[in-house]
């Protein structure tokens, strides 16, 4: 259920492409889209909060992120890092010495950010979010960032139960459509996969969660200043189920900096 203004501001065509940030992706035909549910899978510090964060810092778009898997101060330093071009260890120096023209700056870099740092939401939490934060700004986000899956909470308000991944992420798709945002979900991968060093496969999800997203991509180290990205599923475009359709992006975790492919 919606108010009419907002059934008149989300007027958004599910299939809208997201502005491009990443054009190594784009250049082999991925495109996040609202309305869509994404799913973004690695190894434990595989880079896929990394990438998820950076992705909506650059678009500055409204978002609601879900940061269930990192800390304030984690999340607050690689936004610091990136913006100032300085190594997360110095971000989080300054964050911590509460310097002023540091915390103005975080300020700038995150305004369009609506975090929630809850331990493990559930769905009905995620839902009072959504609704708090179209109260508050008039409109849905454009994206919904969940960090991550394992930590949503099955047991809903009143003890209902979320019997399996499959029905959580069965309850994002319909919430993507319902408010035309971009969903992204991150998820694990299963046991032969956790030293984060090969490209993994869409059998590799942890929990056969493959269904329900439109986009699905995987990621691994092929080297230290390296991310590759398989592209497991793409409902509009090309993929390889076995990871073998790879988009090496360079990286820089010490700095939070990804390369974008723009003009490099």
């Amino acid at each position: 259920m919606q108010t009419l203004s907002l059934s008149l501001r989300n007027r958004v065509e599910e299939g809208d492409p997201l502005p491009t940030v990443f054009h190594q992706l784009d250049n082999v035909g991925v495109k996040f889209r609202r309305g869509w549910l994404h799913l973004l899978a690695a190894a434990p510090g595989g880079g896929k909060s990394a990438f998820a964060a950076f992705l909506v810092l650059k678009l500055k778009l409204p978002t609601l992120y879900f940061s269930a898997d990192n800390d304030i101060l984690t999340f607050s330093t690689g936004a610091i890092a990136n913006a100032l071009n300085i190594t997360t260890n110095k971000a989080e120096r300054l964050l911590k010495e509460g310097n002023e023209e540091v915390l103005e700056k975080l300020q700038q870099e995150t305004s369009h950010l609506w975090v929630s740092f809850q331990a493990g939401p559930s769905p009905e939490d995620i839902r009072q979010e959504l609704d708090a934060f179209a109260t508050v700004y008039g409109d849905w986000p454009a994206i919904i960032v969940i960090d991550n899956l394992m930590d949503v909470d099955p047991m809903g308000v009143g003890g209902e139960e979320w019997r399996s991944q499959d029905a959580i992420l069965d309850f994002l798709k319909r919430l993507a459509r319902m408010t035309g945002a971009a969903v992204f979900v991150l998820a694990h991968v299963t046991g032969e996969y956790t030293d984060g060093t090969q490209p993994i496969p869409r059998s590799g999800l942890m929990n056969k969660i493959d269904k329900r997203p439109q986009v699905v991509l995987t990621f691994h180290y092929p080297e230290s200043d390296l991310l590759g990205v398989s592209v497991v599923k793409n409902r509009r475009g090309r993929a390889k189920a076995d990871g073998s359709m790879i988009v090496d992006i360079p990286w820089m975790p010490e700095m939070f900096c990804f390369g974008t492919g723009r003009g490099e």
